[in-house]
C-alpha cells in the first residue's frame, strides 16, 4: 500500500481517526527527515485494546540513506516522486491532496517538525558522535522543508 491507502485505512478503522491521521502524517514526515527510504506499509500497524483501535507507535526506524549500498528510492511516494532529494513543493502539495490533508495545516506541521529535528541534531551528535552522518541527512531534509516556497 501507499500513503493514500494508509491514511484511508486509518480514517476507516481508528477509534480516534483525527489524532491517528496526525500521528501518521508526523511519522511520514519524520521518516522523510531521517532519510528512512524503507518506510513502507508494513512499518505501520494498529493496536487493538479494550475496544479501541489506534495507530501503533513507530518501529523499524533506520536512516537507510546513510548506507550507500541501499536504495535512495523511497518505498512510498510523496506525490509521484520516489527520490527524497527530488521532492519539491509540487510533490508535497500533490501528497496533501492525495491523503486529504489541508495544505496550510500540513505545511505548518512540517515546518514545526523540521525545526524540532534541526534543534535536536547537535545533541544527537554530542551523545553519539557516530550519528554525524544521520545529522547531516536531517539537516539536508529539514533545510529543504524550511526553504520551500510552497508554490505549485
Amino acid at each position: 500500500p501507499g500513503f493514500k491507502e494508509c491514511f484511508k485505512l486509518i480514517r476507516e478503522i481508528s477509534t480516534t481517526p483525527a489524532l491517528d491521521v496526525l500521528r501518521m502524517f508526523d511519522a511520514m514526515v519524520f521518516n522523510f527527515i531521517i532519510g528512512n527510504n524503507d518506510a513502507h506499509g508494513k512499518n505501520f500497524s494498529f493496536l487493538y485494546d479494550g475496544g479501541e483501535t489506534r495507530l501503533a507507535p513507530l518501529y523499524d526506524l533506520v536512516s537507510t540513506e546513510l548506507y550507500p549500498d541501499l536504495s535512495l528510492r523511497m518505498a512510498m511516494k510523496i506525490g509521484k516522486e520516489k527520490e527524497a532529494a527530488r521532492v519539491s513543493s509540487i510533490h508535497w502539495l500533490a501528497f496533501f491532496e492525495e491523503v486529504e490533508l489541508g495544505p496550510t495545516m500540513a505545511i505548518q506541521r512540517m515546518r514545526t517538525l523540521a525545526t524540532k529535528a534541526r534543534e535536536k541534531s547537535p545533541a544527537l551528535i554530542q551523545k553519539a558522535p557516530m550519528a554525524a552522518g544521520v545529522a547531516g541527512i536531517v539537516e539536508r531534509h529539514t533545510a529543504a522543508i524550511l526553504a520551500n516556497n510552497w508554490k505549485s
